[in-house]
């Protein structure tokens, strides 16, 4: 198979936001009437408040890096010393999905 030609790269990923087990306070400035102060847990609501909502923690995906595949060749003109070159070529994206949620085959994909 002769001109063909490719690599297919892909990856699998266990990303995190880097905010799991994390709490909020209320910050206030040490002077209120100088913003050069610096901020201090606010005295008067020092309490720790909600975490972060969501998914915080680890979450595993697959990539795409860098995937291609072609061909690639060359024909000679007839009556001539010159070829024509050619070379198509893709990057498929492997690890794409077509809807960001599962959907039952009796529900419209539009």
């Amino acid at each position: 198979m002769s001109g063909f030609y490719g690599t297919m790269d892909v990856s699998f990923d266990d990303t995190t936001k880097g905010i799991n087990g994390l709490v909020a306070y209320h910050y206030a400035l040490k002077d209120p009437n100088n913003p050069n102060s610096g901020f201090q847990i606010d005295p008067n609501n020092p309490g720790p408040k909600g975490g972060p909502v969501g998914r915080v923690g680890y979450m595993p995906a697959f990539s795409t890096n860098k995937s291609v595949f072609g061909y690639r060749g060359s024909h000679k003109i007839a009556g001539s010393e010159t070829e024509f070159i050619y070379q198509i070529e893709t990057q498929p994206s492997i690890t794409a999905s077509p809807a960001s949620t599962l959907r039952s085959i009796s529900s419209p994909m539009w």
